[in-house]
């Protein structure tokens, strides 16, 4: 059973990270171990999946953000992989994202591309994620922490709280899932973790993806599960757009 409790930011994230945590969020130096702690031997991206629009075949017409109906009849069932657009758009495959897309293409995204969530990983690849951390975690009590960002964006959150903390959630690892379907938070943490720290999933407020740290053996199980889209990257990556 999962217990809360309000709490500051991970001390032991904030001292491992590359840069302090204020600066990795803000500034424009943003690399992979500006949000996730340099331990780990092996690190990856889980990209949020994006869909196609079928009855889209001209891939230079963009979204029209002034258009609230532009949406209707649109038919996004067929997923793309991040590998076939990285080749479509001339981006390395370890620094594609969609907001990398959106930058590409004069900060528009192009009609026929969904584009992903943002701030969360989704919940379909939680579950495939939490099945693979599985055998790398055994029986650990598990941590799930959810910054001031996440909070304030909760249905929990009045907006009428002075003192605005960070929550810390401790409990099995499956009850990640749970999450989805709470009243006090429905998405995905900020950070979650074993007791051992040998792993660390990370999905901060404004990203279209989730990183994770871990052993070689995790990263390449992860990278490996074809129905999870996780490209592997150096910690020293620069994902920042600029």
């Amino acid at each position: 059973m999962l217990t809360s409790k309000k709490s500051s930011f991970p001390a032991w994230i904030k001292d491992e990270v590359t840069q302090p945590f204020i600066s990795a969020n803000y500034g424009a130096k943003d690399y992979i171990t500006s949000f996730i702690p340099k331990r780990y031997e092996a690190y990856c991206k889980l990209m949020n999946p994006v869909y196609r629009d079928r009855t889209v075949q001209d891939k230079t017409i963009m979204w029209n953000l002034e258009n609230e109906n532009e949406e209707e009849g649109a038919v996004f069932d067929e997923r793309v992989r991040f590998e076939e657009l990285a080749r479509e758009y001339s981006i390395p495959l370890e620094r594609i994202t969609i907001e990398m897309i959106s930058y590409k293409c004069g900060h528009q995204l192009p009609r026929y591309l969904s584009g992903s969530e943002v701030g969360t990983l989704e919940e379909n690849e939680c579950v495939k994620l939490v099945e693979e951390l599985k055998p790398f975690t055994g029986t650990q009590k598990c941590f799930f922490y959810f910054d001031d960002m996440k909070v304030m964006a909760s249905g929990s959150f009045s907006g009428k709280e002075k003192d605005i903390s960070g929550r810390l959630y401790s409990g099995k690892l499956e009850e990640v899932l749970s999450f989805y379907k709470g009243t006090e938070v429905d998405f995905s943490p900020t950070y979650w973790w074993p007791e051992d720290k040998s792993w660390c999933v990370t999905t901060n407020y404004d990203n279209s993806y989730t990183i994770i740290g871990g052993s070689n053996p995790l990263i390449d199980q992860l990278v490996g599960n074809k129905e999870l889209e996780c490209i592997k990257v150096d910690g020293s990556l620069k994902i920042s757009l600029y």
